[in-house]
């Protein structure tokens, strides 16, 4: 757990674990951030393969935070950040390239460039994403 402190509403430090000292009434916590490993699920909206038919999915993605400030400043949500870019932007760009026979069938390639295509953010919002699960794909 990191803590970002901002003085008069500007960030100014990260507090790490251990004894730290603030400014009262001038410095304030403005951030409480997770540094550990979390899991967030995710699902897909209805996606169209190559040969036309509608699948849904759902999948969870691993992520570290990295840098603290970034993650805190760079990014409105982080769920919501990793939902538009891996379930609506990446997933439907791999599905779209796929028939349904081999969305259905091989999810493990599907994983491999997920976790590519979305590796390409991580420096920028202070994240490292460890890795990406799709539990599921159905037809509609």
């Amino acid at each position: 757990m990191e803590f970002l402190v901002e003085r008069l509403g500007k960030y100014r430090e990260n507090l790490k674990p251990g004894l730290n000292v603030i400014t009262p009434f001038m410095d304030r916590i403005a951030y409480r951030v997770n540094m550990g490993q979390q899991k967030i699920h995710l699902n897909f909206p209805e996606l169209i393969t190559k040969d036309g038919h509608a699948v849904r999915g759902s999948a969870n993605v691993y992520v570290k935070i990295t840098d603290a400030a970034k993650a805190a400043y760079e990014l409105v949500s982080l769920h919501d950040t990793l939902r538009l870019l891996i379930s609506g932007q990446e997933m439907k760009y791999l599905v779209h390239s796929l028939t349904l026979k081999q969305a259905l069938a091989d999810t493990e390639s599907l994983n491999e460039n997920l976790l590519i295509r979305a590796k390409h953010n991580e420096e920028d919002w202070g994240i490292s994403i460890k890795y990406i699960e799709i539990d599921k794909i159905y037809p509609i």
